[in-house]
């Protein structure tokens, strides 16, 4: 398989998963994504603050 055959089959397989999911399942993952954001600002802040 190329990288390009690859690259579609997990394109599929995102797709299939992101059908499968209930949208209160979409709803958890997307709560989560804004709990890592949340981290990860905090965490730049504390890099800025320390380069300081």
């Amino acid at each position: 398989e190329t990288i390009a055959e690859e690259r579609v089959d997990i394109a599929t397989n995102q797709a299939i998963l992101t059908i499968e999911l209930s949208a209160e399942e979409m709803q958890e993952v997307v709560d989560h994504m804004a709990e890592i954001q949340v981290r990860i600002k905090e965490l730049q802040e504390e890099r800025a603050g320390l380069k300081v």
